[in-house]
């Protein structure tokens, strides 16, 4: 997918660098993070300087020469951390850019609870088309979508982390709305949140559209009409 990066790798880089050093095996606190079997392990385990400056190099990277050319090497070598550091702490290159991705998305504080149905699903795409073009996180997810089809075990990151935990915030999303009596009676919230992110990612994934507001605002009021309380 090297030919996606001239659309999305805009705007500064969010991961600040630090002071590249090797990496310490002390335990130290950093950014949570869950622990799994083939995930990414515990935070304590990280020295957080030596963290940071694995995503910083991982998103520099993804600017500069795109998701398939870059290789754990490449990231040790640019972070100056050693190779077996970051094998330790992440078990392939798609686990990096899983949590480069996670990071940026937490940056930017999503999700927002505006108070209505509408005013939260407009706000959602409104988001994520704001962070699909002016950061490295529609990279970032579009190098490990791609990863996942051939990889097994970035497939099983994917499906247990970010898609896991995407459809838990859009769920969520939906149930205010069930609450407040917007969401029509015979609407599916898990089949509702499955729809939303699916519109979401097709425009990154195939259409690589300009992730403009009225773009996100069409998505979010077809998605309306079709599960706001008194729709056909």
């Amino acid at each position: 997918m090297n030919s996606s990066k001239t659309l999305l790798a805009r705007g500064p880089l969010l991961i600040s660098r630090a002071p590249s050093t090797r990496a310490s095996r002390l335990p130290t606190e950093g950014v949570p993070s869950k622990s799994a079997p083939d995930k990414v392990p515990a935070a304590n385990r990280r020295n957080p300087k030596t963290h940071q400056a694995v995503l910083a190099a991982a998103e520099e990277l993804l600017k500069e020469i795109g998701y398939t050319s870059i290789t754990i090497d490449r990231i040790a070598e640019r972070s100056g951390v050693a190779k077996a550091s970051i094998y330790r702490w992440w078990p392939n290159k798609a686990a990096v850019f899983m949590e480069l991705y996670l990071a940026i998305v937490r940056q930017a504080r999503m999700p927002v609870d505006t108070g209505t149905l509408e005013g939260d699903l407009r706000e959602h795409a409104r988001a994520a088309f704001r962070i699909f073009r002016t950061t490295v996180a529609g990279l970032a997810l579009a190098g490990f979508v791609a990863d996942a089809q051939s990889n097994p075990k970035t497939h099983k990151l994917l499906q247990e982390g970010i898609a896991t935990d995407v459809r838990k915030i859009n769920m969520a999303l939906l149930e205010r709305a069930r609450e407040r009596g917007e969401l029509n009676p015979w609407v599916s919230v898990a089949v509702a949140a499955d729809v939303m992110s699916g519109a979401l990612y097709y425009q990154l994934l195939i259409r690589r559209g300009q992730f403009s507001n009225a773009e996100a605002d069409q998505i979010t009021d077809i998605i309306l009409r079709g599960i706001r309380a008194g729709s056909a």
